[in-house]
């Protein structure tokens, strides 16, 4: 079982993404139109973790000799930082109709391509105190070598569009 009294979360997170779709459009209808589109979009992400003062953090368990143990931790600082820098490619069928003069109706098909630039997750750190006793640690992050590179998936949206302005 685990006992949690006090975690304090803080974190930062920062990111931006910039693309391009092109395309054609053409007529399937008097009031259909469809269009094949591909693009491609660059995004970075920053993120970064601190919980700070996790007091009487408890674990109990049973030994191999079936006697139970609690190990107390009172945690100061636990910290990590990632950077994923990604480019993703679309290429998607479109189709759009005209209901009245102010809605259409909407449908997209498609895949989309994950490449990833960079992947770049800190070590973490962490200080404090386990069963009276001070510990410093450093865990080295091995999911950034192992992390896939690519990644591709299906996509489908459907939605309405409301002209506000004709």
């Amino acid at each position: 079982s685990i006992v949690e009294n006090s975690n304090k979360y803080k974190g930062r997170s920062f990111g931006y993404s910039i693309g391009l779709d092109l395309g054609t459009t053409f007529r399937l209808g008097k009031k259909t139109k469809g269009g094949f589109y591909a693009g491609a979009a660059f995004t970075v992400s920053n993120f970064t973790a601190n919980v700070n003062n996790i007091n009487d953090y408890a674990i109990s368990f049973s030994d191999s000799n079936g006697k139970k143990v609690e190990r107390v931790y009172n945690i100061d600082r636990i910290s990590q930082k990632a950077k994923f820098t990604d480019l993703t490619i679309p290429v998607y069928f479109n189709v759009e109709s005209k209901v009245n003069q102010k809605i259409n109706l909407v449908f997209d098909i498609g895949a989309k391509m994950y490449v990833s630039l960079d992947r770049m997750c800190g070590n973490a750190f962490a200080e404090g105190i386990v069963d009276g006793e001070s510990f410093t640690s450093v865990y080295v992050d091995s999911a950034s070598a192992t992390s896939s590179k690519y990644d591709a998936s299906l996509f489908f949206n459907a939605g309405v569009d409301y002209v506000i302005v004709p």
